[in-house]
């Protein structure tokens, strides 16, 4: 048996160069001096609990891993180890279905891996380990293409150090990127033929319902679109392959048919979100689109492809990345000109044409041209984030760059000439907008250099380290770091230099037999994509940012004994913090949530929908008093001085220390009984009615679809509080107790899902004042309890668990039988 740790093992030496590179790469957060946790002020706006009191600007929305990410995923570990599926959390929002919060919580391995090593620490070995995953997958498909190792290594660096892996560093959803190459790698395993074709079906399977549990729709759309043309690509477009073209299709259904078995608890929970929940963000026309119709010059969409640096500019925050759904990751100078390269080789590896025609198909769709932008107008593609098209055409254009890497050194024929004149084409077109349109370049491409407001420290350091100098140079170098011109300027410098270094590399190779300029190109990737990730550069010191802060153990001291609900005006509380500190958080902060949630906040909070529902301070006032009521908003959390302390309000101010917490004094019960019903037939209806100045949630109920449970109360009696006697995410028990018929109205989110028990016996829940649960209860003393029951959810489990047990042991036993069989041809020989 051939050793498997040696270099002559293609698996052993991918394995050990990506490795070996991401360690070296993140070598300080592997050896414990840094953290990729963004050291973002968690709990407060105005200052940090924890020092460095700074703004980390190297990637997207940082802070969403903290908030985010790691509450969810800590919560779902949490609530594994007692004993029960983490399926509903009542602590964002009016409570929320697990798929909301983000973390991916349905893939198993991911699971498995937080439930073994339970530490913050894992967070980051787990970005660590996703860079590998990535590079390794991309490194094994093109191995499987036919190229050469070190091409292939070349492709697989690539892609996993593009720009898209680290604009979004800490985010879930790059697991669905990182496990796309492997689909690649299985398809055309099977497409290649030979005795062990079937057994690749099953692999594949296994990684398509892998990526789809990542647990992010819309990259998930967007992957399975990316791969399933390429499959349609290559059997349809090679003769012996579309001889065959039925039995593939089924073979490809069978793939598709493993992978939604493995991911069919996701399913499940994904069809009831289409079903109940909303996203707020407007993807129709794309932003880029129409920034570029705001300046007037459909330059200004072209230029976004050709930025000088990686995040150098979005760091420091300039006019390109005003917003993310403009920027561009980058790949590196040296694999731009690698793809460029490849359109004057000859001759060109078919499979190539399908890459080139993803990267332009996505292209012409962020830029909204209306050949191709009608797709996104199509029903569940008119929901998607076509800016996530970025991961796939990253690893598009790794694989065209490798494959014209491979050619170098396969000594093919290259067109150097026309190779050089497009370069300085672009030049010369870059020279044209500048001098034609220099209003508008200057303003798209000079920076707000606000870094000075976020790093005063670094800031001090460069000032003393200047006092030295002489003072034309002290001065040149403020001026660099304060002016956007000069340091635009910088970029545009360094880009040609690198250009120049990488072009000499090219042709280096391309006129030498030795390999001596490939291995240089190779090196010279690593060192531009080392130079451009900024986290080494801007790496924290690890720290804990789940301290409990004072103003949280004050909230906790009272979970104890009451169940309530908290709101906060800015960001004082945010995201799903909640979940860490087990604190009933109102605002969500899900990019998809319950649309009735929505339909319920009032317009104060509606308008800043698509900024968490924060509740501005200036707003406070206006926000009418029964939202907090009917909601059990029972504490307020500001840093703010409230407009209500002036009058006779029904807050009151019962914590000032770090921040100040004011308490709603006739709030409503988490569970109480009303005895007056008001039915409405819509969620609008229902809305108007709620806030029309007559109705007083404490003497009736908004109730959908209640006709049948009709009250005789006159709407005159005030709410019985009701009793809980448990609470748990998925269960709530409540005891009741009244000397008439009465509605019982539970402060949590309506969702299809939950079902009621009274006395053990199922009984209708229907929508409460928009947002909650209602259920008709008779006189006298009676329990209701309230369960999560997705529907076959259970069974799905099971189902999917099962799966990924057989695929793995038919691969083996499928591989065994084709050596068995290769050996006993052998021997018969």
């Amino acid at each position: 048996m051939k050793n498997p740790f040696t270099f002559k093992n293609d698996y052993f030496y991918g394995l050990f160069f990506v490795g070996l590179l991401a360690l070296l790469f993140f070598l300080p957060v592997a050896l414990g001096f840094q953290s990729l946790f963004e050291a973002f002020p968690v709990l407060y706006e105005r200052h940090n609990l924890v020092p460095p009191q700074i703004k980390t600007p190297w990637v997207i929305d940082g802070s969403t891993h903290v908030r985010t990410e790691v509450p969810a995923t800590r919560f779902a570990i949490e609530t594994l180890k007692s004993g029960r599926l983490p399926l509903w959390s009542p602590y964002d929002g009016g409570g929320e279905s697990a798929l909301l919060l983000g973390g991916a919580l349905y893939n198993p391995f991911r699971l498995a891996y937080f439930y073994i090593f339970d530490t913050l620490r894992a967070f980051d070995w787990a970005i660590i380990l996703r860079f590998i995953i990535a590079g390794f997958g991309a490194f094994l498909y093109l191995r499987t293409m036919g190229l050469e190792r070190r091409s292939a290594l070349f492709g697989g660096v690539a892609y996993m150090f593009s720009g898209y892996f680290f604009v979004f560093l800490t985010y879930w959803f790059l697991d669905i990127e990182a496990t796309l190459p492997y689909i690649f790698f299985g398809l055309e395993k099977y497409l290649q033929g030979g005795t062990g074709r079937g057994r690749y079906v099953f692999l594949t399977g296994l990684f398509v319902g892998l990526l789809t549990v990542a647990g992010q729709p819309q990259s998930v759309i967007l992957a399975t679109l990316f791969f399933g043309a390429y499959f349609l690509w290559r059997v349809f477009n090679e003769r012996t392959l579309r001889a065959r073209y039925a039995a593939h299709i089924r073979s490809f259904v069978f793939i598709m048919l493993i992978g939604g078995l493995i991911a069919l608890p996701y399913f499940i929970d994904l069809l009831t979100l289409f079903v109940q929940a909303v996203t707020i963000y407007d993807y129709g026309p794309f932003v880029t689109m129409k920034h570029g119709l705001e300046y007037a010059n459909p330059i200004y969409l072209l230029h976004l492809f050709v930025t000088p640096s990686t995040f150098l500019e979005f760091a420091i925050g300039g006019h390109l990345f005003d917003t993310f759904l403009n920027i561009v990751p980058y790949v590196t100078i040296a694999v731009l000109l690698l793809f460029l390269l490849s359109f004057f080789m000859r001759p060109k590896p078919n499979v190539i044409y399908f890459f080139y025609g993803f990267v332009a198909f996505g292209i012409l769709k962020i830029f909204g041209f209306p050949l191709v932008h009608w797709i996104g107008s199509l029903p569940i593609l008119d929901k998607i984030g076509w800016h996530k098209l970025y991961g796939p055409m990253a690893f598009a254009v790794s694989v065209v760059a490798a494959f014209a890497f491979d050619g170098l050194s396969r000594r093919l024929r290259f067109d150097t000439r026309r190779f050089l004149a497009s370069i300085l084409s672009i030049i010369a077109a870059f020279l044209f907008i500048f001098l034609a349109f220099r209003g508008e370049f200057l303003q798209s491409y000079t920076p707000d250099l606000d870094l000075l407001n976020r790093r005063p420290e670094t800031v001090g350091l460069i000032e003393n380290a200047l006092a030295r100098f002489p003072e034309w140079i002290r001065s040149a170098a403020l001026s660099f770091i304060r002016d956007g011109a000069y340091f635009v300027s910088f970029l545009f410098l360094k880009t040609v230099l690198f250009a120049s270094v990488v072009v000499a590399l090219i042709f280096w190779a391309v006129r030498s037999k030795k390999t001596f300029a490939l291995t240089a190109l190779l090196i010279f990737l690593v060192f531009e994509s080392w130079l451009y990730m900024p986290k080494i550069r801007d790496g924290f010191k690890y720290f804990d940012p789940y301290v409990t802060p004072p103003f949280v153990e004050f909230l906790q001291s009272k979970t104890s004994s009451d169940y309530f609900g908290v709101i906060s005006t800015g960001y004082t509380f945010p995201v799903s913090l909640g979940d860490t500190y087990r604190i009933r958080k109102f605002q969500t902060t899900s990019a998809v949530f319950p649309e009735r949630f929505r339909s319920f906040v009032p317009d104060t909070i509606l308008k800043n929908d698509h900024d968490y529902f924060k509740l501005n301070t200036e707003d406070v006032a206006a926000t009418p008093q029964k939202f907090f009521d009917a909601a059990n908003l029972k504490y307020f959390v500001t840093e703010s001085t409230m407009p209500f302390e002036a009058v006779d309000s029904a807050f009151k101010l019962v914590y000032d220390d770090d921040l100040r917490i004011y308490e709603n004094t006739v709030v409503l019960p988490r569970a109480y009984l009303v005895f007056h019903v008001m039915d409405a037939r819509t969620p609008a209806e229902a809305r108007d009615m709620f806030y029309a100045e007559s109705f007083d949630p404490k003497t009736s109920v908004v109730l959908e679809g209640g006709g049948e449970a009709e009250l005789l109360g006159s709407g005159k009696e005030r709410y019985v509080a009701a009793d809980i006697v448990s609470y748990r995410p998925d269960e709530v028990v409540i005891s009741t107790e009244a000397d008439r018929d009465a509605m019982l109205v539970l402060t949590d989110t309506f969702f299809s899902r939950w079902r009621a028990y009274l006395d053990d016996r199922p009984t209708a829940v229907y929508p409460a004042n928009v947002l909650f649960r209602g259920v008709y209860v008779p006189k006298g003393t009676h329990e209701v309890r309230f369960a999560y029951e997705p529907l076959f959810f259970p069974y799905s489990i099971i189902v999917s668990l099962l799966t990924m047990a057989i695929v793995p042991v038919i691969f083996v036993w499928h591989r065994r039988t084709k050596e068995s069989y290769e050996t006993r041809t052998t021997n018969t020989a």
